[in-house]
């Protein structure tokens, strides 16, 4: 049976197509017996309104995008799939691009919005710098998310990664560890994922007592195995004396794991390791991996509800929401089963 169209509901209803539109879109102009003759109409024909035309003469095309770095690495997956589910049921379309770390994937992004193709943006920026985030974000709706940059007067979702770092730091600690290195740094750049991380641990290790020394600061050009790998198996091979190792993610973490052991040390009797955003993984490694867990099921609901205000219009100013996070403690770090996995906590503002 052919879909009902607005020019039968009108036919049926004996008015004009106008008049159904009206009456569609709840405008009060409509007289209450005309209003309910159409009702009637729609109902026994089973009208249903073409939701995209609907949106586009709001001027909104019901889409909104989420840009991230890489879509094979795992945080960034997950974080997708929470972003979907919590546009689904803001009655939105997510359009999700890759962006590469490019700055004219980012720009292009943005251009997507200006050009009416998007109604918003969820941006991981990685190459954009803060000022020009923060100009772009005048005229377009976004919010931020991940570690990078922060301006003032945009919306940003992220943990607070100072207060991670310690919470893994002083796990560490307190299991008897004192010379705990960070895998992971990266040069000197713009602010970004290492340079949060890095400077949790290095608070927290002097908190402690300790000292980040630079040769406790091992280098990784890229967040993935291979530079775990060789990044634990050069420091090893350096003489470096270290006894742990938090890792700015856990694709470092995995790395890592292999390096060492090809070193003939042993986790977490020799080197205790803690990975960074708990991906699905980590609980399987050997030993399981115990990782800094982000709630990004908090993080994507955020983000979109904020982005969604913004398209609306509001005039807020730029808002912050620190999503929880929490150590999940496995064998990697201690030696014992596993615990039951914590509650992710709200850090104190």
């Amino acid at each position: 049976m052919p879909r009902a169209r607005l020019q039968d509901v009108a036919e049926l209803a004996g008015v004009s197509i106008k008049t159904v539109s009206n009456v569609v879109n709840a405008h009060p102009q409509v007289r209450p017996d005309t209003r309910q003759r159409v009702q009637a109409a729609i109902s026994a024909l089973g009208y249903r309104p073409h939701a995209v035309g609907r949106q586009l003469r709001r001027g909104r095309t019901g889409l909104i995008a989420l840009a991230v770095p890489e879509l094979d690495a795992p945080y960034f997956a997950e974080l997708a799939r929470h972003v979907v589910t919590a546009a689904a049921a803001a009655g939105l379309t997510v359009l999700v691009e890759q962006t590469d770390r490019s700055l004219d994937a980012e720009r292009a992004v943005v251009d997507a919005r200006e050009a009416g193709l998007v109604d918003g943006i969820v941006l991981n920026p990685v190459a954009m710098s803060a000022e020009e985030l923060q100009a772009r974000s005048r005229e377009v709706p976004m919010v931020l998310v991940g570690e990078g940059a922060r301006p003032a007067g945009v919306d940003h979702v992220g943990i607070d990664d100072h207060a991670a770092a310690a919470g893994a730091v002083d796990h560490l600690v307190r299991g008897g560890r004192r010379r705990i290195a960070f895998l992971g740094t990266q040069p000197p750049g713009p602010l970004s994922t290492a340079t949060w991380r890095q400077e949790g641990w290095a608070q927290a290790l002097r908190a402690a007592g300790l000292d980040p020394a630079p040769e406790l600061e091992l280098p990784a050009a890229h967040y993935v195995p291979e530079e775990g790998r060789r990044a634990a198996a050069a420091a090893v091979a350096a003489g470096t004396d270290l006894d742990a190792l938090l890792c700015a993610n856990d694709l470092l973490a995995l790395g890592a794991l292999r390096g060492l052991e090809e070193c003939g040390l042993r986790v977490p009797d020799d080197v205790a390791v803690v990975g960074w955003d708990d991906v699905a993984f980590a609980a399987y490694l050997s030993p399981p991996l115990s990782s800094v867990r982000p709630d990004l099921r908090h993080i994507a609901t955020s983000a979109v509800e904020m982005l969604t205000e913004r398209v609306e219009g509001t005039d807020a100013p730029g808002r912050r929401v620190v999503a929880r996070s929490g150590l999940v403690v496995r064998r990697s770090s201690t030696g014992s089963p596993a615990p039951a996995q914590p509650v992710l906590r709200q850090p104190a503002p």
